[in-house]
């Protein structure tokens, strides 16, 4: 299983944390699991789009990937 995560980073003055936590950082040691697990960013609520976009595709493109290769073994 494999667990990536979507972190959006918003102005201090919307965030309800401690001003030194990065929550990327805490992503990537408590959140992400597995094989090329990942954090994508979001820049804000009006980068949430592009950012799941990417996010999507790069899990979609394992997702593919793993599939042809599984065909292929299946002789299809």
């Amino acid at each position: 299983m494999t667990v990536n995560g979507l972190v959006i980073n918003v102005p201090e003055d919307m965030a309800a944390r401690a001003p030194d936590a990065d929550l990327v950082d805490y992503y990537r040691r408590t959140v992400i699991r597995g094989p090329a697990a990942f954090v994508q960013t979001a820049d804000g609520f009006e980068d949430i789009a592009r950012a799941m976009e990417v996010k999507l595709i790069r899990e979609l493109g394992v997702l593919v990937i793993g599939q042809s290769h599984r065909l292929e073994e299946l002789g299809q």
